[in-house]
């Protein structure tokens, strides 16, 4: 939600856009109070939701808020600031485009044992399970039936697993399988 809010912000006002040929143009206050009154209780619902983190983008729409709720129309420094948030919210929306999310599936003794994500809260909302054909000392209480693309039934143990935090260097690791060609 933040990082289309911020979206929406650049492409609606490319006045503070460096990029674009309207940068400079005076930016009409009454046309960006009704651009982001849309957004208010999105934005107002996003920010008091606890398991929401504080990251660079939390911290952008925090600044663009009170940017709403505080500069008015006789702020002498009213532009400078609205330019210096346009400029943080341009750095935090080019930091994240070209940056996926990594997703590692972590396996021990050849059983899953967690999923981690560099950044868990950018992955969409997703089920995601862990299905094992490998039923050998299954209870039959844990025993799924999978149906096929061939239109055949075969057993499977299985669960629901989610995305934590990664804790361990991602980056480094994704650095060597690049080296390897992988």
């Amino acid at each position: 939600m933040a990082r289309n809010l911020l979206l929406e912000l650049i492409e609606n006002f490319p006045q503070a856009d460096p990029a674009s040929e309207f940068h400079g143009e005076e930016i009409n206050g009454c046309e960006a109070v009704n651009f982001i009154s849309e957004f208010i209780l999105d934005v107002r619902e996003y920010l008091d939701c606890e398991e929401n983190r504080e990251s660079e983008a939390l911290a952008v729409l925090k600044a663009c808020w009170d940017f709403i709720e505080n500069v008015t129309d006789e702020d002498p420094e009213r532009t400078d600031k609205f330019f210096t948030l346009r400029e943080r919210v341009r750095n935090c929306l080019s930091d994240r485009r070209h940056e996926s999310p990594t997703v590692a599936v972590i396996l021990e003794g050849g059983l899953v044992q967690c999923i981690v994500s560099n950044r868990p809260n950018d992955i969409q909302p997703m089920n995601l399970m862990v299905l094992d054909y490998d039923t050998e000392g299954a209870d039959e209480e844990e025993l799924l039936q999978v149906p096929q693309k061939d239109g055949s039934i075969s057993t499977a143990t299985g669960r629901y697993v989610g995305f934590d935090h990664a804790e361990i260097g991602l980056a480094a690791v994704m650095d060597q399988l690049d080296a390897r060609g992988w």
